[in-house]
């Protein structure tokens, strides 16, 4: 059978506008996608742990941007105002204490000075230096550009050991200040001659009271038995000069007369004894008690270079906004 010659019948071709459409083609098959599986709860915890993870770093770096320059920012207005303070107080305060206790030492033995006079040094120096102006000085070290600043931290440590010296020295000061009062008082109270002819007993009590009433065993214990033999002086004269020779013929007189030489010589022996004492036992004040003497003026002078490190470096980091400082077109002017 011969079938070449048999032409198959052609599907009739689709026009769209008289353009042919090209036949549809048989659809492919899609593939099956399979159903999503529902996420672990241990992913989940990663995912929320990583993403707070992440807030948290990010949150930290914005805030370093912020925080950093204020950690290291040194504050020099708050040693500059400090400084100032104790400016006000450092000449006047120190130095008149220092000088009180000088003069409470200087003056001891001088009964031109009277108790009231004398006093007032003693009180001066025992009151000792400021506690508000010794914690402000502390509190000057405290600050940051003191701690931070090595010119400013170095003056400070040589201020603060100057400081520190003349502290404990007013506090020996303080230590031997009654026992020098004491003395002083003696000395104004026997400043008038010893007349055993005039004086009581009373009177020669009160010259010693000061020195039996102290605390210095040294001072009690020569005032105690220069009494009793300034009293055993002054009785022994009293005697002898109220003693009157009423005859002066035979042996009435005579015997008159020794009995009044005897008084005389028992008149002298007591007051040798009592010279004699005095002189090997009069304490030396100044040895019995004895301070070193010491002088503001270096404290001063260091301080003169800290203050004005501290203010030289504050104007370098000058705030308006600190209201320390005065300004001159612009300029701090900082006294």
């Amino acid at each position: 059978m011969q079938n070449e010659g048999i032409q198959q019948p052609q599907q009739p071709t689709a026009t769209n506008g008289g353009q042919p459409v090209p036949p549809l083609q048989p659809m492919s098959p899609q593939p099956v996608v399979p159903p999503r599986q529902p996420m672990s709860p241990k992913t989940k915890k990663n995912i929320i742990l990583f993403s707070a993870i992440g807030a948290v770093v990010l949150g930290l770096g914005i805030a370093a941007i912020f925080v950093v320059p204020a950690i290291f920012k040194v504050d020099h207005a708050g040693a500059y105002r400090v400084a100032k303070e104790i400016k006000k107080e450092n000449y006047t305060g120190i130095s008149e204490t220092i000088n009180a206790c000088d003069d409470m030492v200087e003056y001891a033995d001088s009964s031109s000075y009277s108790e009231k006079t004398y006093g007032e040094y003693v009180t001066k120096c025992t009151a000792g230096i400021d506690e508000s102006l010794t914690k402000k000085v502390e509190e000057l070290g405290e600050q940051q550009a003191v701690q931070k600043d090595d010119a400013i931290r170095a003056l400070y440590e040589e201020y603060k050991a100057e400081w520190d010296k003349i502290n404990e020295a007013v506090k020996k000061y303080n230590a031997v200040a009654v026992t020098y009062e004491d003395w002083h008082k003696f000395k104004v109270a026997t400043s008038v001659s010893l007349s055993y002819g005039t004086a009581t007993d009373a009177q020669i009590e009160a010259w010693f009271e000061p020195l039996i009433k102290s605390d210095n065993e040294t001072l009690k214990t020569f005032g105690e038995t220069a009494k009793e033999k300034t009293l055993a002086a002054a009785r022994a004269y009293r005697e002898y000069s109220n003693y009157k020779i009423t005859s002066y013929l035979g042996d009435a007189y005579k015997e008159q007369k020794q009995h009044k030489d005897e008084l005389y010589a028992t008149y002298t022996a007591a007051s040798n004894d009592r010279e004699n004492y005095v002189k090997e036992n009069m304490p030396e004040i100044k040895t019995l008690a004895p301070v070193e003497a010491v002088s503001s003026s270096n404290l001063n002078t260091i301080f003169n270079r800290l203050y004005e490190q501290v203010r030289m470096t504050y104007i370098e980091h000058w705030n308006p906004e600190d209201g320390l400082c005065s300004a001159l077109l612009g300029v701090p002017v900082c006294e």
